[in-house]
């Protein structure tokens, strides 16, 4: 049934790309940029974008994002136009993906980039094809995050990785230029740096851009004043990232003397009101909870103004890097050394301060690609994670302290 499935799927795109054709469309003098990733993989590759902007600033720049995204790049002076995508509602909802096609295929493109090293075909690759472009251009890079999508229909590994494979080849069929990558771990900004290297501009070395917009001050959403706050951040994009609950009481207390703040996306408020119902203590009114009542750029200003923030590896840690506000990530070793720790090939002597520092549980199985050998449920921390210790992360604020 499930091998049924997507044999239904890839006939349906047969169908589609023959529909797409159909659609008239008008040559423009621009460059297209796919983007579907994440808000931390945004963030991270803002240097780049500053890079696009420079080497075509006689070229209008249309941007394809991710919706979560649109908040950040919206602001941006580098991109002439962007177009927000549900990536959910791309991939199940036909009437989202024909309006999003008539949107895109009515116009032809000097040349689209898809910049993103983990591809996958059902939402980046697929939107290759379809996009009519004078070159398409994308990284030959790996397809690790097809395999999550497989794992949706088919349950055996061996044949989720097969699968994989044949979409991959199909997927670098849809390309004119697949640019050579390093199959070594790098960092994401020294592997943004390679991609920007070999087909925008040889120069580029990966660096921490400056905001490109403003920020809204702090007491137009809250009460708190500048650099008098030390910030929590409790979300993750996944359950098996979170801290133990008790490591996080047993945190603010020892930070008892500091106002705390607590913060993570709408729809994340249960983190924080479990810690309060399972371990009440004396200090727990004091902590200022800001969890879903903010903007993403509010956001910004909240870890801009704060003399420090903890948080686990998500997108807050790398909006730290980019507000240059000294931070502690809580790293598991899944993709130990692809997001952080941080490196950044051009950077001022001041700034290496503000690279996050890393706590992590070293573990045998590190570089397991979240696929953990421990845990199979979806709620359980990982254990690389789990076993972090609250004196590691003091460890660490201590020497914020006292840089």
């Amino acid at each position: 049934m499930n091998n049924l499935l997507i044999h239904i799927l890839f006939f349906y795109y047969s169908v589609e790309f023959l529909f797409s054709r159909l659609i008239p469309f008008k040559k423009e003098d621009s460059i297209l940029i796919v983007k579907l990733d994440a808000i931390g993989d945004m963030v991270i590759w803002i240097d780049v974008a500053e890079e696009i902007r420079s080497v075509y600033n006689d070229k209008k720049i249309v941007l394809i994002c991710n919706n979560a995204c649109l908040p950040i790049v919206e602001h941006l002076p580098f991109f002439d136009e962007v177009i927000g995508v549900d990536k959910h509602k791309l991939l199940i909802n036909i009437g989202y993906r024909i309006n999003l096609i008539k949107k895109v295929l009515c116009r032809k493109f000097s040349k689209v980039i898809n910049p993103v090293y983990s591809r996958d075909y059902f939402s980046q690759d697929i939107l290759i094809k379809l996009i009519r472009a004078d070159e398409k251009i994308g990284s030959k890079g790996q397809y690790s995050n097809n395999n999550n999508i497989i794992a949706g229909f088919i349950s055996d590994s061996k044949q989720i990785e097969k699968i994989s494979l044949k979409l991959k080849l199909k997927g670098d069929k849809y390309y004119d230029n697949l640019i050579e990558v390093s199959y070594i771990n790098l960092m994401e900004k020294t592997r943004n740096a390679e991609f920007c290297r070999k087909c925008i501009n040889p120069n580029f070395n990966s660096n921490i851009p400056q905001i490109h917009f403003e920020l809204p001050e702090l007491n137009t959403f809250s009460s708190l004043n500048s650099k008098d706050y030390v910030l929590i951040f409790l979300g993750a994009s996944t359950p098996r990232k979170l801290w133990k609950k008790q490591n996080y009481v047993d945190l603010i207390k020892e930070l008892k003397e500091k106002n705390i703040v607590v913060s993570a996306a709408k729809g994340e408020e249960r983190i924080w009101n479990e810690i309060k119902e399972e371990f009440p203590f004396e200090y727990i009114d004091k902590v200022i909870d800001l969890i879903g009542k903010t903007s993403l750029i509010e956001l910004f200003s909240l870890i801009k103004n704060a003399q420090y923030i903890i948080t686990n590896d998500t997108s807050a840690s790398h909006i730290t890097v980019l507000t240059r506000t000294p931070s502690v990530c809580l790293l598991g070793g899944g993709h130990y050394g692809r997001f952080q720790p941080y490196e950044v090939e051009n950077i001022a002597e001041e700034d290496k301060k503000i690279l996050p520092k890393v706590v992590n549980h070293k573990m045998d199985c590190y570089g397991c690609n979240t696929i953990c050998k421990y845990i199979n449920d979806k709620e359980t921390t990982w254990p690389c994670i789990e076993n972090i210790t609250v004196k590691q992360v003091l460890d660490k604020i201590k020497q914020i302290e006292n840089d």
